[in-house]
């Protein structure tokens, strides 16, 4: 037997989830990295992340998805989902988004040449294929993240990783 939940999420996380897992309720297993990370929001307990909601209102994501969870799952941790933890589900699942849609469009660049497929046409592939449309993730927001995403690969602005200066010496 299985518990259903539901937790709210963005649209384009909604569109591509169902892309990617079929019809509702999505039953995540600890061998996919997308259900590792949702298991690790329903097995976190804490509050601690919580504090900042106190200072700032955070708005609810506009759509929901239905979940499904082991009973065994169930009755050993429970089911909180704090809106911290929904919130890195989101960004998680958002990021895996922006990783395939960079690797297709650095592939579609490199192998093809821009002369035989258009940016725009290389992204409206990429749309269709994840299942994503202008309703549920704006081509705009995408165009911005391809942006940041050439010019940190060219070397024009920093990435958002700090590095760490070992100040190692050089070997004579």
């Amino acid at each position: 037997m299985a518990i259903t939940s539901e937790i709210s999420v963005e649209n384009h996380v909604r569109a591509y989830l169902l892309k990617r897992y079929g019809k509702e309720p999505f039953r995540f297993t600890k061998t996919d990295h997308i259900g590792k990370n949702f298991y690790s929001i329903v097995n976190d307990q804490s509050t601690e992340h919580d504090a900042d909601l106190f200072r700032k209102k955070i708005k609810p994501y506009p759509a929901f998805v239905m979940v499904e969870i082991s009973e065994n799952l169930y009755l050993k941790n429970g089911m909180l989902y704090t809106e911290t933890g929904i919130r890195e589900f989101n960004n998680y699942v958002s990021e895996h988004i922006y990783e395939i849609l960079f690797t297709t469009m650095d592939f579609t660049q490199e192998f093809m040449g821009q002369k035989k497929y258009k940016y725009n046409e290389a992204l409206m592939k990429f749309c269709e294929l994840q299942g994503l449309d202008e309703d549920n993730f704006q081509y705009e927001r995408i165009k911005k993240a391809w942006y940041r995403h050439r010019m940190r690969a060219n070397g024009l602005i920093k990435s958002k990783i700090k590095t760490i200066s070992l100040n190692v010496p050089k070997k004579r």
